[in-house]
């Protein structure tokens, strides 16, 4: 019978622990082998895109990802986004790079069914078969799970995919999605809006996010991680239509690359309800043009606020206003 409480020597656990190999990238240091990981942002970002594109090299096949190896897992692919024949219309170009062990499941998005029953169901049985899929990909929780972010749901849900992940040695990533935010700033796991809590549950978490550069230039971001250190740099990919449709990393680089450039200066500068009444006394002074008129930089020495950030703060609440 298995110990529901098992007490150990912490010395005695390092030293067991002393052989044992660091856990196997799945995909690169976003997602490591026995992890529950999730993969969110905003809506059109390509969260799905990534997704299948994860899935298609994890299980051996897709493009070759920049400093990663392919760990050849059998992969199942649950979708609650595309049907059938949307897929094949998306992927159509892509059956060369597809391997045997790549397998979706298409959830019927109009049953009135526990869909999550279904899900978790099919799973488990699946575990039972030749070449069970051991890196199951579930896209997307947020809307296919209904209300399923309730904190109760949230744990009972949390609570069976761990149990699932140690009983068969899964690895398992969630896509989810995120409510509208401000994209001229830097994601945060806060950026999951009323659905953050599932940071706390999980092993890992990585964020696509859309990229000042161009309309075909996204970056990965990762927020959480446990098997290393989170990387402060995010890597820049790139939508292509060739082999498929699929993202392509261009390069690493700071994630302040990818914002406007309006707020870059002072993104970081958080004022104060009552450094914005001083800075807006002085900025409206400024609009009578009389004597008391003072630059950006004297309202800088004054205030202690960023001259880019006034700069920036005028353009969008008064100039920009004034036209």
């Amino acid at each position: 019978m298995t110990e529901t409480v098992k007490v150990t020597s912490g010395k005695a656990l390092l030293m067991q622990q002393e052989e044992t190999k660091p856990a196997r990238q799945v995909f690169g240091h976003f997602i490591h082998e026995g992890e529950l990981c999730v993969l969110f942002g905003d809506s059109n970002a390509g969260k799905s895109i990534l997704a299948n594109d994860i899935a298609f090299f994890v299980s051996g096949g897709g493009h070759e990802w920049e400093d990663m190896v392919s760990p050849n897992i059998p992969t199942l692919y649950v979708d609650m986004e595309m049907t059938g024949v949307q897929f094949a219309r998306r992927y159509h170009n892509a059956i060369d790079y597809i391997t045997d062990n790549y397998s979706r499941a298409e959830v019927d998005m109009n049953s009135t069914a526990d869909k999550w029953e279904f899900v978790r169901s099919k799973i488990i049985t699946m575990q039972g078969q030749p070449n069970a899929p051991k890196f199951i990909i579930i896209d997307n929780i947020t809307n296919g799970f209904g209300s399923i972010f309730s904190a109760k749901k949230m744990l009972s849900l949390v609570a069976e995919l761990k149990t699932m992940k140690s009983r068969f040695g899964l690895t398992i990533l969630l896509i989810a999605h995120c409510p509208k935010r401000n994209r001229n700033k830097p994601i945060t796991q806060d950026s999951l809006g009323g659905s953050k809590m599932i940071i706390n549950f999980v092993d890992s978490a990585f964020a696509v996010g859309t990229s000042v550069q161009g309309e075909d230039i996204r970056y990965i971001k990762q927020i959480k991680a446990r098997e290393c250190s989170k990387s402060e740099l995010v890597t820049t990919v790139r939508i292509k239509d060739t082999p498929y449709l699929s993202m392509h990393k261009i390069d690493t680089t700071a994630e302040e690359t990818h914002i406007s450039t309006k707020v870059l200066a002072g993104m970081y500068y958080d004022m104060t309800p009552e450094k914005e009444i001083e800075l807006c006394c002085y900025l409206e002074s400024n609009r009578d043009h009389n004597e008391n008129y003072m630059s950006y930089y004297e309202i800088s020495d004054k205030t202690g606020i960023p001259v880019d950030f006034i700069v920036s703060y005028d353009i969008e609440h008064y100039i920009l206003k004034q036209d």
